[in-house]
């Protein structure tokens, strides 16, 4: 097809999928521009297109009308490359047999599975158009190449569209053999695959591209020969529709008190987390399960979760007469001894509080009521009706034995749990499920008002930990009032720069299209990687976007005369360098900065997990060679140290007052607030008063992104050839 000829939106295929589907103005747009793109643009196989969207946002749904409108205008065949697991793979077959179920029966194409393809297609059949389903998998591969090459020559000549479903996930990968780094397995025939399509064009679909932008520019060495880069020579984002609930929700919204996900995180401790990973009575024993110390949040968890599917039940009853089902995900370990004794756990808890519920304890009701309790807030912010609870509570009673509590950790646990859609299966009212990585990337599951995480590796892979993030998707807002996210403020921590990260890559797109860049400093960063070593040379990234904020959480002060004597210097000091005490602005340099930084936080004693890392703080600033940023000063706050729910405090600035300076006055610049709190056992700190250091960077900057790994410095495009 030409690319000034306009796109067919008429055609069969397109057509009844649109209809089916019922794409919004957005998503249509989003589609006609890739197609566009597909077709105008030279999409090589080093240089592929890329499909950008958020965790279950509808990537699937949006790559099916890519499908169609490709095959409408041009196209004759298409390839989907899915990630190599049995479930995943059915999923996505069924969801392209549904999309083109009418375009089958009318013969105006053929879908398959590549292990099912028939080795005596007829002329007529060859004809018509192709949709085939490949898993990422060797046998897969292989029959794939076979009968591309070898059994129907003809086919490989087509005009064949191939779309690299979870494109970062073993289309990607290298490993090292006899000192030498080579392409694995996988990747290796996909590169074949590549060159064997000699009229294809290629789009990639992820949520998680780290390891597709982030790839060396320049073809790299193999010691079977030379891997040339998949480098995207555009990039297509996928809108978020309105009832999408991810990163924004869990980890932005949730810092203001007047938003239903305020209430979404609680803190589980370490203690916690690790009585859960293996069996040991010394730690827990299953007689204990409502009322050991060890577990208290897990034991909320699963209260809050009938209580919270009792209220969603009872709203949409009163309101449209359904019976909507609801899902709790724990994923904790990759280990399977662990699922196996965490599914003890709470089945022993499910089971214990049916049997006090049939006598209607006080137990029962004192754990119900809590959650009641905990969960009546946030109800009440979603602007939805709060049943009584006395209601609430006979409808827990009767929804205790139609919670389901199953195991899931391996391909065939998940087939026996799949509709027909190829989603897990919401066979109950609740339904618990417990397992590690196979509940993780691609993997749709509905109703999620629970989650409960704790896995904890030594370093963070940033592509797979978003990965775990199957409470992200489509959700009613009125579900937001009864989730409840359970993690240890470590975990939290990390998870909120993960999207803090994968977001600014989002808006860089969204600012500046594909050739908007991010600028990657390789001095110093965290434990967090962009993704495995194998797929990515840069690693342990933390990232700084245009009008974030930089600062200190999770802390108590030392007891002692230390805090106070270093509160008192830094007053001190500030007046020297051009405070007045009336919130104005004054410029200092960044060691100056540094000073007043390392003076202020020099009587804190920080949780574990919650250490502030100077150094990485000094090089950010350091990134701004201007000289010098700004500083203002406030007093007298009186900030408590615990929020509801007890997280730690991390907002003794707002928006509206040290905010509106910053996004005034550092516009090409960052600037320090200098934050003096009471302190004092009167707001839960051990001593006071001291000072709240908060850094905000400049409004108008590259997203820049941090890594230890790479001695010296890099900027490099995000789509550059240089």
């Amino acid at each position: 097809m030409r690319t000034n000829e306009p796109l067919k939106l008429n055609g069969p295929l397109y057509s009844e999928i649109s209809r089916r589907e019922g794409y919004t103005d957005e998503y249509i747009d989003c589609i006609k521009r890739t197609v566009t793109n597909l077709s105008g643009l030279a999409t090589t196989s080093e240089r592929p297109g890329m499909l950008l969207g958020l965790i279950q946002s509808g990537k699937t749904r949006t790559f099916l009308g890519i499908i169609a409108l490709c095959l409408d205008n041009g196209f004759d065949n298409c390839v989907i490359l899915t990630k190599g697991t049995k479930p995943l793979a059915r999923q996505t077959l069924a969801r392209v047999r549904r999309a083109f179920r009418d375009a089958v029966d009318n013969d105006d194409a053929r879908v398959f599975d590549i292990m099912s393809l028939p080795e005596n297609l007829t002329s007529y059949e060859r004809s018509l158009k192709f949709v085939v389903v490949c898993k990422k998998e060797d046998d897969n591969l292989r029959r794939l190449e076979r009968a591309l090459c070898d059994l129907y020559p003809e086919l490989s000549t087509r005009r064949t569209l191939i779309i690299d479903d979870e494109a970062d996930m073993a289309s990607i990968g290298f490993r090292g053999r006899g000192g030498q780094t080579e392409l694995a397995v996988i990747p290796s025939q996909i590169e074949r695959l590549r060159y064997a399509l000699t009229n294809a064009g290629y789009l990639q679909v992820t949520a998680t591209p780290y390891s597709l932008y982030l790839q060396p520019t320049t073809d790299q060495n193999m010691a079977d020969g030379i891997y040339r880069p998949l480098r995207p020579v555009f990039t297509e984002l996928i809108p978020i529709h309105e009832h999408y609930v991810g990163g924004r929700e869990y980890f932005e919204l949730s810092q203001s008190p007047d938003h239903p996900s305020y209430y979404f995180q609680r803190s589980v401790t370490q203690n916690e987390l690790d009585a859960l990973r293996k069996e040991d009575g010394r730690r827990l024993r299953l007689d204990d399960v409502l009322v050991s110390p060890r577990i208290p949040e897990l034991r909320h968890s699963i209260c809050a979760f009938i209580v919270g599917g009792s209220i969603r039940r009872l709203q949409e009853r009163a309101s449209t007469g359904k019976k909507p089902k609801y899902s709790f995900i724990f994923h904790l370990d990759r280990a399977r001894e662990a699922h196996k004794w965490q599914e003890k756990v709470v089945r022993e808890v499910v089971d214990q509080l049916r049997r006090q519920s049939e006598i209607n304890s006080d137990r029962f009701r004192e754990l119900m009521r809590r959650a009641y309790d905990d969960l009546a807030v946030s109800v009440d912010l979603a602007g939805q009706w709060l049943p009584e609870a006395d209601e609430v509570l006979r409808e827990a009673r009767l929804l205790l034995p139609a919670c389901m509590v199953t195991r899931v950790n391996s391909d065939s646990d998940v087939q026996s749990l799949l509709d027909e859609e190829g989603q897990l299966e919401l066979r109950n009212p609740l339904n618990v499920f417990i397992g590690g990585q196979i509940l993780d990337r691609g993997l749709t599951v509905g109703g999620v008002i629970g989650f409960y995480y704790g896995r904890d590796p030594r370093r963070f892979q940033q592509d797979t930990v978003l990965q775990h993030c199957r409470m992200y998707g489509a959700r009613p807002m009125a579900d937001l009032g009864v989730t409840r996210f359970y993690t240890s403020d470590r975990l939290y921590g990390v998870l909120t720069r993960i999207h803090e990260f994968d977001q600014a890559l989002r808006e860089a797109f969204q600012a500046g299209g594909q050739d908007a860049g991010v600028v990657f400093v390789t001095q110093h960063g965290s434990d967090i990687v962009a993704c495995s070593p194998n797929k990515l040379a840069i690693s342990s990234i933390e990232s700084m976007r245009a009008g974030g904020r930089s600062l200190p959480v999770g802390f108590d002060i030392a007891r002692g005369i230390r805090p106070r004597q270093a509160a008192e210097a830094v007053d001190r000091r500030l007046g020297e360098l051009g405070d007045d005490q009336g919130n104005n602005v004054f410029e200092v340099t960044i060691e100056v900065a540094m000073e007043l930084v390392r003076q202020s936080v020099s009587g804190y004693e920080y949780d574990p997990g919650h250490e502030w890392d100077l150094g990485l703080i000094e090089a950010k600033l350091r990134y701004f060679r201007q000289g010098n940023i700004l500083c203002s000063v406030r007093r007298g706050r009186e900030i408590r140290r615990f929020r509801e729910g007890g997280r730690p405090a991390n907002a003794p600035d707002t928006s509206q007052r040290e905010g509106s300076v910053a996004r005034g006055e550092a516009t090409d610049v960052p600037i320090l607030f200098l934050i003096e709190q009471r302190g004092g056992e009167e707001f839960g700190y051990r001593n006071g008063p001291f000072w709240w250091p908060v850094i905000y960077w400049p409004q108008r900057m590259r997203t820049v992104v941090f890594s230890r790994e790479v001695d010296g410095a890099l900027e490099q495009g995000i789509d550059s050839d240089e």
